[in-house]
C-alpha cells in the first residue's frame, strides 16, 4: 500500500514539474535587438611613449675637488662653452686655479647633482643640459607589429596628464629586434613639441588595416562548446541561432568576420534563456551597432 502511495505522489510531482517547465518555456521573452550595419573598422596599436630631449649632454667633473661656485642653476639657459660651475682642488699640495666646467651644448640646465662645497671625483655627473625645443619620442614596437608600423606611418601622441593629442610620424625604425624585449625601437616626430614637456608620460596610437565590417557587443555572442553563435530574430520574431566567426576587438566588442548579413536583427539582451525557434517580444530602446 505504501509503495502504491509513494508511486502516486511521485507521478503527481513529476506532472506538476513538467507543467511548470512547460509554462515557463511558453512565456514570451522580451529582448533588445540591434540591426546589423556595416561600419568602418580598423585595428588599433598602442605603445607607451618616452619623451626625451633630442639634444642633451651631461656635465662631468674632470678632476677631483670641491664645487667652488655654481653660475647656472636649474631652469636657466646656457650657451655652448659657457661656464656652468667651477671646481677647486681640495688638496693643499695642488695650488691650481679653479677648473671651469663649461656646457658642451646650448640649452637649459635640466638637472644638478651638486651644491657649492660638494666634493666630487673625476667622472662624476654634475648636471644635465638639454634643449627643450627638440623632443625625441621613442616607442618599442613588438615583433608581430613590425610589418604594420613603418617609417612614415602617422599616429597620435596623447598624454593622460595633459589631455593633449597631436599627430606623430615615425621617422626612424631600428632594423634590430632586442632579444630581451622582443621589440624594435622607433622614433617619432611631432609638429609642436613645445606643447609637451620632456619626461611626460605619453601613449602613441596607430590605426591600421581600415576596412568595412560588422561589429557587435560581446553580449550578442552565444558560446556553445568551441562554436560561437548570434541569435537572429526573423520577421515573425522567431529566434534562430546562427553560427558565426568572430575576432576580438575590445573588452566589450567583437568583429563578426563570417556568418551575418547587413540588416539582420540580432539579440543583444534578453529577459531569460532563449530557445532556438522561440517567439520573442522586441522591446523599444534598442541600440544600433556603431
Amino acid at each position: 500500500m505504501k509503495n502504491v502511495l509513494f508511486a502516486c505522489c511521485w507521478i503527481v510531482l513529476v506532472f506538476r514539474t513538467s507543467v511548470l517547465l512547460s509554462n515557463e518555456a511558453s512565456k514570451i521573452k522580451s529582448v533588445f535587438v540591434t540591426d546589423i550595419k556595416k561600419t568602418e573598422l580598423f585595428d588599433v596599436y598602442s605603445y607607451p611613449a618616452k619623451l626625451t630631449s633630442e639634444k642633451q649632454s651631461y656635465i662631468l667633473a674632470q678632476n677631483q675637488g670641491r664645487v667652488e661656485k655654481i653660475f647656472k642653476k636649474i631652469g636657466e639657459p646656457v650657451a655652448k662653452d659657457e661656464i656652468v660651475l667651477t671646481i677647486k682642488h681640495d688638496d693643499p699640495a695642488f695650488d691650481y686655479r679653479p677648473q671651469k666646467i663649461i656646457s658642451p651644448i646650448g640649452g637649459v640646465v635640466a638637472a644638478s647633482t651638486v651644491e657649492e662645497g660638494s666634493k666630487v671625483s673625476v667622472g662624476d655627473k654634475l648636471g644635465l643640459i638639454i634643449d627643450p625645443s627638440k623632443i625625441k619620442i621613442t616607442v618599442e614596437i613588438t615583433l608581430k607589429d613590425i610589418n604594420v608600423i613603418k617609417v612614415g606611418t602617422v599616429g597620435k601622441l596623447s598624454s593622460p596628464d595633459t589631455g593633449l593629442e597631436v599627430d606623430a610620424v615615425v621617422t626612424h625604425l631600428s632594423p634590430m629586434i632586442d632579444p630581451l624585449t622582443g621589440t624594435a625601437a622607433a622614433q617619432l616626430k611631432i609638429d609642436r613639441p613645445e606643447n609637451f614637456k620632456i619626461g611626460t608620460v605619453g601613449v602613441v596610437t596607430f590605426k591600421a588595416n581600415a576596412r568595412s565590417g560588422f561589429e557587435l557587443p560581446k553580449d550578442a555572442i552565444v558560446y556553445l562548446g568551441k562554436k560561437t553563435f548570434i541569435r537572429h530574430v526573423d520577421k515573425k520574431n522567431i529566434i534562430n541561432r546562427v553560427e558565426v566567426e568572430i575576432k576580438p576587438r575590445s573588452s566589450s566588442a567583437v568583429e563578426v568576420i563570417k556568418g551575418v548579413t547587413e540588416g539582420q536583427r540580432v539579440v543583444i539582451k534578453s529577459s531569460g534563456f532563449l530557445q532556438d525557434g522561440a517567439v520573442v517580444k522586441i522591446e523599444e530602446g534598442q541600440k544600433e551597432v556603431k
